[in-house]
């Protein structure tokens, strides 16, 4: 894991793991001393409200914009908690990089909008085992049966029977293709 020691005070990078300077891209030995505000994308402002609220809000958790020594921006999740370090208390950061979640969660959240908007009968299927999962609101108001009707009978049961070996073997391909529906 990704990990800092900061010094609360002045925000100024005491420590890194050779995980971080990886991460960061810049070596180890260039990061101590870095000053937070040269990898975090944000305000000054905002980055001292920030310590802020780490060192007399308790704010351990929360999500930020850092910016790689290729400045390339990454989103981050941040845990930090303060400990003893030497005289003083520093604040030691775990750093979870959490942008290809994001993107995926956004995309996930994109196809669910398409999926219940679309006026056009859409459904997820376990081809395996021969049953829906989901039908969206247009499929079910088309097919004139409740989601659970649907989703209790196998999906061939509201297949036309001349229409019923081609289903079967189309969803033999998929299956063989590897195809996950």
């Amino acid at each position: 894991a990704v990990m800092l020691l900061v010094d609360n005070q002045t925000g100024n990078i005491q420590d890194v793991n050779e995980a971080a300077a990886q991460f960061y891209g810049y070596p180890r030995e260039d990061m101590q001393g870095m000053h937070l505000m040269q990898i975090v994308s944000m305000s000054a402002e905002e980055f001292t409200d920030t310590l802020y609220r780490v060192n007399h809000a308790n704010l351990r958790q929360f999500t930020r914009r850092h910016r790689l020594a290729d400045g390339t921006i990454r989103t981050v999740e941040v845990n930090t908690t303060p400990i003893p370090y030497g005289s003083n208390f520093v604040n030691f950061a775990v750093i979870h990089d959490i942008t290809d979640r994001l993107a995926a969660e956004q995309e996930r959240e994109q196809y669910f909008r398409l999926f219940t908007t679309s006026t056009d009968l859409m459904c997820i299927a376990d081809i395996k085992r021969g049953y829906f999962l989901k039908i969206n609101p247009a499929g079910l108001a088309i097919l004139g049966y409740s989601e659970q009707e649907l989703l209790d009978h196998p999906y061939l049961d509201f297949i036309h029977p001349e229409d019923r070996q081609r289903t079967l073997d189309e969803a033999k391909q998929q299956i063989e293709a590897g195809v996950s529906l």
